[in-house]
């Protein structure tokens, strides 16, 4: 979605700013991810293939 230039997380947080083709932009944006994300659980694309980026390692630890 960066790409996109689209700050991305788990959820849509939406703003009275959002006009309508603002969202029909993210809308479709991420209808391509998604279709991209059910070929790769398909087969039919290697993920390795559509990664842009190293995928991150670093452990999980307790911060407090």
């Amino acid at each position: 979605m960066i790409k996109c230039k689209f700050l991305a997380a788990d959820g849509v947080y939406l703003s009275i700013v959002h006009n309508e083709r603002i969202l029909k932009k993210n809308s479709e944006n991420l209808d391509e991810i998604f279709y991209k994300i059910s070929e790769c659980e398909k087969g039919n694309i290697n993920i390795w293939d559509a990664l842009h980026s190293p995928v991150s390692n670093i452990p999980f630890q307790r911060l407090n």
